[in-house]
């Protein structure tokens, strides 16, 4: 006859179907018990640091948004301190927005072949080229190839790697006392054919002398052109006769007058720097060197307007008599509240997993343990109760022999009418409470005496259930040491 478990409350019924015939032995119990204990501190842990990390979340979230609506700034910004490393890139200060403006502008990009005069590093053509990105006041124009070649003897520094790029300028390297005749021209980036610009202007940064107006330097434009300098510039100019003006350095150099960017000159730099405009040009000619001195000289340059680099407030509407400033549009940064986005739902499923953590593997009281020991019997003498209940009974089945062992072990929890120890059974009698026959010793108990038999129902429902779980929790502590 199969039994009826006593009711048990709700999470005990639900820890048992959920972990099935783990509890079908003593030991596992205590192990699973002992770490059950460990989770339930870990799942604290977990909950704790995913719920400051929620909290550290949303501060960062508010701060980044603000950050990107925010245009407050401590000071205002002068024309001549440094600006902007990107025409592209809008300035916050004074409560203004600003940007850059230089005109029309050839922003050089990266240096494709490196061959002046034929000293390498690369092989091929001895020029160098140099891709150029048209920029006009922000907007993208398309991209222009530069090409760069000597028309007299070059000789060249020991360190050819000064050729090419530094930043955002372009450079050629020069020992002290030589002079380079240069041409310069343009050509479709695509199909590498000449092209004619209707407009460009060229700077040249950083021309000054050296100690005692050693290694003086200049620069000699011979097409063509117009010429922009610092009102106070520390450059000589000198027309030749043939047409081509000559402009050289007066002053010595330091490195208060070398630009970190082409477009963001301090006072300083302007007075020391050369800017020549030329229309309807396929080409540029000219030279540049300085007188003996020691050690290189580098010659910087870009293509843009940077004596007349300016601030712009960016409007809607004409703000000077000068410029008309232009309104840019920064699309909202969606990206960044994806990630914020995603980052808040990987934190909230940590606290799902950690409620159903400690929802399901917690601590269970001795009350709930008790019941579910309890229950543990009863499906055990159930089982038992199906083997034996058949025609033909296997009485040598091994999960029988498995089931009686275990109730064997906890005989010493029930107690016979004539308070003997129960021992195995060895002659046919009838339960002391049910009265039903116990004729073999697969189906109950028998006292020491002989005269009290116990069938295993009879035995789980007078069980000293309390006792038993004390043995448990005993063993649990032995286990915990153990372990």
């Amino acid at each position: 006859m199969a039994l009826e478990g006593e009711s048990a409350p709700t999470d005990v019924l639900l820890a048992e179907e959920a972990f099935g015939d783990i509890r079908e032995m003593s030991l596992e119990d205590n192990c699973r018990d002992y770490h059950l204990q460990r989770g339930q501190v870990i799942g604290r842990r977990v909950m704790l640091f995913s719920s400051l990390a929620l909290a550290l979340t949303a501060v960062m979230a508010v701060l980044g948004l603000r950050s990107i609506w925010s245009s407050e700034s401590d000071a205002p910004l002068q024309a001549d301190e440094e600006a902007s490393t990107d025409l592209l890139q809008v300035i916050h200060k004074d409560g203004k927005n600003w940007f850059t403006d230089c005109g029309n502008t050839y922003e050089l990009e990266k240096v494709t072949h490196s061959n002046l005069g034929g000293f390498g590093p690369d092989a091929g053509a001895q020029d160098i080229v140099w891709v150029a990105k048209h920029m006009y006041r922000g907007e993208f124009l398309g991209y222009i190839d530069i090409v760069l070649i000597a028309k007299t003897p070059y000789s060249p520094w020991s360190d050819l790697s000064l050729n090419g790029m530094h930043g955002k300028f372009g450079r050629v390297a020069l020992p002290a006392g030589q002079k380079l005749e240069a041409e310069l021209t343009f050509l479709d980036h695509e199909t590498k054919k000449p092209i004619t610009l209707p407009e460009i202007t060229m700077t040249f940064y950083d021309i000054d002398q050296g100690p005692e107006g050693s290694a003086t330097e200049f620069v000699r434009v011979i097409t063509p052109h117009k010429t922009m300098l610092h009102k106070d510039a520390d450059i000589r100019v000198v027309e030749m006769p043939d047409g081509s003006v000559e402009y050289t350095a007066t002053h010595e150099g330091n490195k208060e007058d070398n630009p970190l960017e082409p477009d963001a000159l301090s006072t300083l730099m302007k007075e020391r720097a050369l800017a020549f405009t030329l229309d309807n040009s396929t080409k540029v000619d000219f030279d540049f060197g300085s007188s003996q001195g020691a050690f290189v000289r580098g010659f910087f340059f870009a293509f843009m307007n940077a004596i007349n680099c300016h601030l712009v407030e960016i409007t809607s509407t004409t703000t000077t008599t000068t410029t008309t400033t232009t309104t840019i549009y920064h699309p909202f940064p969606w990206w960044i509240v994806g990630v914020i986005a995603a980052i808040l739902l990987l934190i909230l499923l940590l606290l799902l997993l950690c409620w159903i953590f400690r929802t399901f593997y917690r601590k269970l009281t001795f009350t709930e343990r008790k019941t579910m020991v309890k229950n543990r019997f009863i499906r055990q003498v159930n089982r038992a109760a199906e083997i034996l209940g058949g025609p033909n009974p296997n009485y040598n089945d091994p999960e029988l022999k498995s089931i009686l062992k275990k109730l064997n072990d906890n005989k010493q929890y029930v107690k016979a009418i004539c308070n003997n120890p129960w021992v195995e059974w060895s002659a046919p009698g009838t339960c002391q409470v049910c009265r039903s026959p116990v004729d073999r010793r697969e189906k109950g108990l028998q006292c020491a005496s002989g005269g009290h038999c116990i069938c295993w129902d009879c035995m789980c429902h007078n069980m000293d259930w309390d006792a038993v779980c004390d043995n448990e929790l005993a063993a649990l502590k032995d286990d915990t040491e153990i372990w």
